[in-house]
């Protein structure tokens, strides 16, 4: 993957694999060229790890306990962010 490979969509859809360290040492580096160039990008990022971090610690009684327009509204969410 080069640098002027990685669009807003393909980052989108890697978000998880940055997140996690798990990208080769190649991806991420295009990835984070692309980062350097697109603050779009930049706040996408900072928001999944923003809920990643908020709704990483709940459990499963946790997530039972949101009233359902809640969740769905979240799961609208992460679609919008990943289409």
């Amino acid at each position: 993957m080069r640098l002027d490979d990685v669009a807003c969509l393909e980052l989108v859809e890697r978000i998880t694999e940055l997140l996690d360290g798990t990208l080769p040492a190649e991806e991420r580096a295009a990835i984070d060229g692309h980062l350097a160039e697109c603050p779009g990008c930049v706040a996408a990022v900072e928001q999944f790890r923003q809920t990643v971090r908020v709704l990483g610690h709940l459990r499963g009684e946790d997530v039972r306990q949101l009233e359902p327009e809640v969740v769905d509204n979240l799961l609208e969410a992460f679609r919008r962010r990943t289409s």
